[in-house]
């Protein structure tokens, strides 16, 4: 069931279970006690799975890829709602979860960072985690509940536009964000000529990093990094943007021949989204996009680089082998695919995102798995990992993933991921994705031969029981009339 049949749960238990405790010792299978492993949680905002390790050779992320050659690279992994707020309280309650207010939807049950918490972890989290910074109700689930901005600055301030090198994007937008220093939503692109540090995700990095060394020994660690890059604006340190052509990058794959134009239903689900208003590719020239998608990238290099200063933290300290490391991002996002920008449509680009688990002593290195997997199951899946029962308060729409880390071909059941997005539901399989838009119309596009999904099967007689099948089991999955 989903997350809206389940909001009274959380209060029904917590006096319950309240103060409750779990050792932080597992006993392993021939009865000696064994240490609990630490658990470093990676979460990257609007990054898609365009990165080396997902066989991008282009693109540079020379750490992400590294992490990805010791541990398993999830292939086919899918969030519950392609928006930052709704797919991040999936994550950490382990719950599906359409559209609605961030605070509610986290409150639905015991998150992830209270259970191990809970079970004696010490945990910490700074940078973008929740959908802005922790949120009051979750404050004493961390030990060290840091800020998603630091020292008070969006990677913006007179002293860093003084810096700007270059620049680029939509002009109305540059405009609101040098008048007002908030620019979340500005489809710009700007060059720094600045130290990693300058910049939010460098601190970000600074401070997990100090985290790491400031922990208390006698406890297993559960430390989460929140990245905001790539999230609009794409504001990066020189130095990433050289490391692509200034010519730009190729645009997203149209057919031959095909227009620019939204299709009805695409115009009923980017309602209120800047497409819906400005045009295609929100009006921008092409040599304009191109400009942006290497804005996108020099931001993804940019993170990637901080993800490799943590990493190395974990070396030299020497529990590498004994942390457990998710490198997670939020969503996909769309780079001009099908005349748009941005996140929050149920095209297979918006869906898919990129999740790589190095858990030491599971599985082979480099192992790729191919199953269609949900990022709910992230919360259980560590559970797992950590030898650790799944609360009697906490009930999961996802599952462990941990049969599928010591055997790719494991069947875990099902083989779909279940989403929401704008106003609509559907769902994604091995072959098929599928979306419904009560009293407007439906998707289906066959993502074996038609992975840009330009061919809507919906309304082919071929497809009428597949479509109807889809129907029942969205509606099942999301407890929908």
């Amino acid at each position: 069931m989903s997350l809206f049949n389940r909001v009274g749960l959380h209060c029904a238990w917590l006096a319950m279970f309240c103060g409750c405790t779990l050792a932080a010792e597992r006993v392993a299978v021939d009865g000696r006690a064994s240490k609990q492993p630490n658990i470093l949680f990676l979460c990257v905002d609007d990054l898609r799975p365009d990165i080396g390790a997902y066989g991008r050779s282009d693109l540079v992320t020379p750490n992400i890829d590294r992490l990805a050659a010791r541990g398993a690279r999830f292939d086919r992994a899918y969030v519950c709602y392609p928006l930052c707020s709704p797919s991040r309280a999936g994550v950490l309650t382990g719950l599906r979860v359409g559209f609605g207010k961030h605070n509610e939807q986290i409150q639905a049950q015991d998150t992830l960072p209270r259970t191990l918490k809970n079970a004696g972890y010490y945990t910490a989290v700074n940078g973008k985690l929740y959908h802005g910074g922790v949120i009051k109700s979750e404050k004493d689930a961390w030990d060290v509940a840091g800020e998603k901005w630091h020292d008070g600055i969006q990677d913006w301030s007179d002293d860093l536009a003084a810096k700007v090198v270059a620049h680029g994007g939509r002009a109305d937008a540059w405009d609101h964000l040098v008048a007002t220093g908030q620019g979340s939503g500005d489809l710009v692109w700007a060059s720094m000529d600045v130290d990693d540090n300058a910049l939010n995700d460098g601190k970000t990095a600074s401070k997990t990093i100090e985290l790491l060394r400031n922990r208390p020994k006698d406890k297993p660690f559960f430390i989460a990094a929140g990245f905001v890059r790539p999230h609009l604006p794409w504001i990066a340190p020189k130095k990433y943007y050289d490391l692509y052509p200034e010519s730009g990058e190729a645009l997203a794959y149209m057919p031959d021949g095909a227009p620019r134009e939204f299709t009805r239903l695409q115009k009923k689900y980017i309602l209120g989204n800047k497409a819906s208003v400005t045009g295609w590719n929100e009006g921008v020239d092409d040599e304009t996009a191109r400009g942006l998608i290497r804005g996108y990238r020099a931001s993804t290099s940019y993170v990637d680089a901080q993800i490799g200063r943590v990493i190395e933290e974990l070396k030299a300290q020497g529990i590498e082998n004994d942390t457990i490391i998710v490198i997670w991002g939020d969503h996909g996002w769309h780079l001009t695919d099908h005349g748009m920008w941005r996140k929050n449509t149920p095209y297979h680009v918006a869906l898919r995102c990129p999740m790589i688990i190095v858990a030491p002593g599971r599985g082979v290195s480099g192992q790729v798995v191919g199953s269609v997997v949900e990022t709910v199951d992230l919360y259980p899946t560590l559970l797992d990992l950590a030898g650790l029962p799944t609360p009697a308060a906490v009930d999961f729409d996802g599952k462990s993933l941990v049969p599928l880390l010591d055997n790719t071909q494991a069947e875990l059941g099902g083989g779909v991921a279940y989403y929401a997005a704008k106003k609509g539901y559907g769902l994604v399989t091995e072959q098929y994705r599928f979306f419904m838009l009560d009293g407007y119309g439906k998707d289906l596009f066959d993502l074996s031969a038609d992975i840009h999904e330009w061919n809507d099967l919906a309304d082919d007689p071929e497809y009428a029981g597949l479509v109807e099948e889809y129907t029942k089991k969205t509606k099942a999955a999301w407890s929908l009339p």
